[in-house]
């Protein structure tokens, strides 16, 4: 082969491999030739991480086969996308499916750490079923029953229920029910009975609203009764059930308090200590100590969490205590208008308290930060994580707002950022959270709604439909909910599937 010839081909070689080993090097690097723009794009990805097992994932309408799960991962990652929008669909059979338009941008991953599924038929559990009653005597009965209301107990195992039993007499009968012993049924033996009261005719009672439980079991519980608008709080304990205490003249009696007792709650973690509003005044009752400390005077109303106490004085000023370092904070002066009454009040985790008033007012207080102030809320519920507080305004409108700044992968969020999740059909609907405090549940007549926050395209809503008009929304990691009927009380696992 002639000289030049072999030059030639050696530059063309080397050419060659430049060209070739530029490519590869640029491949390595995440560039990739854009056909409708005709040039090399730096790439970029996608994460998702979801609740179920094998999902099936679909990009720009075609299915992934290798995108999956890897061993030691629950999340998926889709690398060397073209920057631009792609549809991102993530299904299940048997399973509502999760689908946005997501831009990925080069070099960067585009996240979706709680990707949310919900079954079609989700698990449902019976936990109370109402029977006829005959009862076996020389003239036999037919009783009747009814569930008033219910609570569960946070030991996963039972319900205090209210039932309304009407034979020839008509009675209120209160109730716990271990609905782990296989039998649903009403007349179930092993039920404990905490009181039981005759109606008079067309008088209606319920004291599950107003309960205040001691520990997860429901060893220890407070209610009240209003007779001849006298109001008297009771105590009862398992430990002695038939022995129903008078907690409200116990308390009179022993410590000589003279004022009508207006609220009484447990303090926490220590026996026979109550926090008391006697009048105005609010005490420190501890019977072991046989000791009655009064802590402030003018006291509206009061609320606890943890170790955390608040109240509202007749001034409007609001004021957070340590019941550990035994110190208060002063934190806001509001405006009380006469005859004014608190709607609702919860207080967060971190120590937020929220008031909501009758004239659909609601004011946020925290500590170190100023009032807020919202009008034209009907219903409010602050997330698990304490950044969010979800409401429902005059316009029907479902919004969350954001209490914290949040860096989350590539969302960021200031505090203060308000988002539209859905329009509601009326604005008293029930609303809670998901315990990942990235999902909404929501009540709307029999029909129940779970709805992500992440507004990034649209806001996936799925919908369930049950047979009841009413329930209790719950957090926790099962998206449990309570449905309840005057004959049935179902426990509904939204994330669990019902295989059949």
């Amino acid at each position: 082969m002639h000289k030049k010839t072999r030059r030639v081909i050696f530059y063309v070689a080397v050419f060659v491999f430049i060209i070739i080993s530029s490519l590869i090097v640029a491949y390595s690097w995440g560039y990739r030739f854009d056909k409708e723009k005709r040039e090399l794009v730096l790439t970029g990805g996608l994460y998702l991480k979801t609740n179920v097992s094998k999902p099936q994932i679909y990009l720009d309408g075609e299915f992934l086969e290798n995108a999956t799960p890897g061993l030691l991962n629950s999340g998926i990652f889709l690398s060397n996308l073209l920057p631009d929008i792609h549809q991102i669909e993530v299904k299940k059979n048997n399973y509502f499916s999760w689908q946005k338009n997501v831009e990925v941008k080069s070099q960067m991953v585009t996240t979706f750490f709680s990707v949310v599924l919900l079954p079609q038929n989700p698990l449902i559990t019976d936990i109370y079923k109402i029977a006829t009653i005959t009862t076996e005597t020389t003239t036999p009965k037919i009783i009747t029953e009814d569930v008033v209301d219910f609570l569960p107990l946070n030991n996963n195992k039972e319900i205090i229920v209210q039932i309304k039993e009407s034979a020839t007499t008509t009675n209120a009968i209160l109730k716990i029910h271990n609905y782990l012993n296989k039998n649903t049924n009403s007349s179930s033996n092993s039920d404990v009975e905490i009181y039981r009261q005759k109606l008079a005719k067309k008088e209606n009672l319920n004291l599950i609203p107003n309960l205040k439980i001691n520990d997860s079991d429901g060893n220890e519980i407070i209610f009240d009764l209003t007779k001849n608008k006298i109001k008297t709080y009771y105590l009862w304990q398992r430990i002695n059930p038939e022995n129903l205490i008078n907690l409200s003249s116990e308390i009179a009696d022993t410590f000589k308090l003279k004022n009508p007792i207006q609220k009484i709650v447990f303090y926490p973690n220590i026996e026979n200590k109550y926090i008391v509003l006697s009048g105005k005044d609010l005490y420190f009752i501890d019977f072991d100590k046989n000791e009655a400390i009064k802590k402030v005077t003018n006291v509206l109303d009061f609320f606890i969490r943890d170790y955390s106490l608040f109240w509202l004085d007749y001034n409007g000023s609001v004021f957070g205590y340590n019941l550990i370092l035994d110190n208060s904070t002063p934190l806001g002066i509001i405006e009380l208008k006469k005859d004014i009454a608190i709607k609702k009040a919860d207080i967060s985790h971190s120590n937020q308290i929220a008031l909501l008033f009758d004239d659909n007012v609601l004011y946020l207080f925290k500590a170190g930060e100023d009032i807020e102030k919202k009008e034209n809320v009907f219903n409010f519920s602050f997330s698990p994580d304490n950044r969010k507080l979800a409401y429902i305004n005059d316009k029907n409108e479902l919004r969350v707002e954001f209490l914290t700044d949040i860096n989350s992968g590539d969302v960021l969020r200031k505090k203060g950022d308000n988002i539209l999740i859905t329009k509601t059909k009326n604005s008293n609907e029930k609303i809670g959270w998901y315990s990942d405090s990235e999902h909404l549940i929501i009540q709307s007549g029999s029909k129940i709604y779970f709805a992500e926050i992440d507004d990034r395209d649209k806001i996936n809503i799925f919908e369930e439909n049950f047979d009841f008009d009413n329930f209790l929304l719950t957090s926790n990691k099962n998206g449990t909910i309570w449905g309840i009927s005057s004959k049935l009380i179902q426990k509904i696992d939204l994330l669990y599937e019902n295989i059949i």
